[in-house]
């Protein structure tokens, strides 16, 4: 949500709402250093990234007032993108 106002006497508001089905795409690199120590055993040290993609259809509301009249506004079919990005480290000892 994003207001302000003036020493005029204008405001003005708007808000951002999204909530749907999102669909997305989930990137995944990883690096395992480390070999088996014997038969099946394994000892590894992984680093892996990880990002995630999404996109979401949202609607936009804006309002404005003045001392001379008022309006108002309603988007409806933007669409915005997020990206995740995460770092995993982890130890592996099977």
């Amino acid at each position: 949500m994003k207001e302000s106002a003036s020493s005029t006497g204008a405001s003005q508001e708007a808000t951002v709402a999204g909530a749907a089905f999102i669909p997305g795409a989930d990137i995944r690199l990883g690096l395992g250093l480390g070999g088996s120590s014997g038969g099946r055993r394994r000892n590894q040290f992984t680093i892996t990234l990880d990002a995630k993609i999404m996109s979401a259809p949202v609607t936009e509301v804006k309002q404005s007032g003045r001392t001379a009249g008022a309006s108002q506004s309603v988007t409806v079919g933007n669409r915005v993108i997020g990206i995740a990005p995460m770092l995993f480290f982890g130890y592996d000892g099977k």
